[in-house]
C-alpha cells in the first residue's frame, strides 16, 4: 500500500500507471510493480530471512500463505532441515542420541535423516 503525504491510501491503479511511466522513461524491461513484490520476497527467503518476518512485511494473514506461495524459492529447505537434524543426533545434543540408540537394531546404530522420510536408518 502506498500513501500520500497525509497518510491516505493512493489508488493502486494510479501507482501502477506512474511506475509504468517511470519504467518506460528509464528504458527498462517491461515489469509490473507487483513483480517487484515477488522479487523482494524471493530475495529475502533465499537469504534465509525467517518466513514469519517476510510474511509480516507482505501483510499476509498467516505465514502459511507466504510459504504456500513462495515454497518454490526454497527447494533445499527439506534437505537442510534433515541435515541439521542428523547433525543434532550425531553430536548428541539434547540427549537425543542416548534416547534413540537403544531403539535401533545393532546393525543400524547410526541414524540418518533424509528429506523423503521423517527418519531413516543407514543399513
Amino acid at each position: 500500500m502506498f500513501t500520500d503525504e497525509l497518510g491516505k491510501p493512493i489508488d493502486p491503479g494510479r501507482v501502477s500507471k506512474e511506475f509504468a511511466r517511470v519504467r518506460r522513461t528509464a528504458d527498462l524491461e517491461r515489469i509490473r510493480l507487483h513483480d517487484l513484490r515477488h522479487t523482494h520476497t524471493s530475495l529475502f527467503l533465499a537469504a534465509n530471512v525467517h518466513p514469519k518476518i517476510v510474511s509480516k512485511r507482505l501483510d499476509h494473514a498467516s505465514v502459511t500463505i507466504t510459504l504456500d506461495t513462495y515454497s518454490h524459492v526454497l527447494p533445499g529447505l527439506q534437505e537442510d532441515a534433515a541435515e541439521k537434524f542428523s547433525q543434532i543426533i550425531a553430536d548428541g545434543r539434547l540427549g537425543l542420541a542416548v534416547f534413540l540408540k537403544p531403539l535401533l537394531p545393532e546393525c543400524c546404530q547410526e541414524p540418518v535423516f533424509t528429506s523423503r522420510h521423517t527418519a531413516g536408518v543407514r543399513i
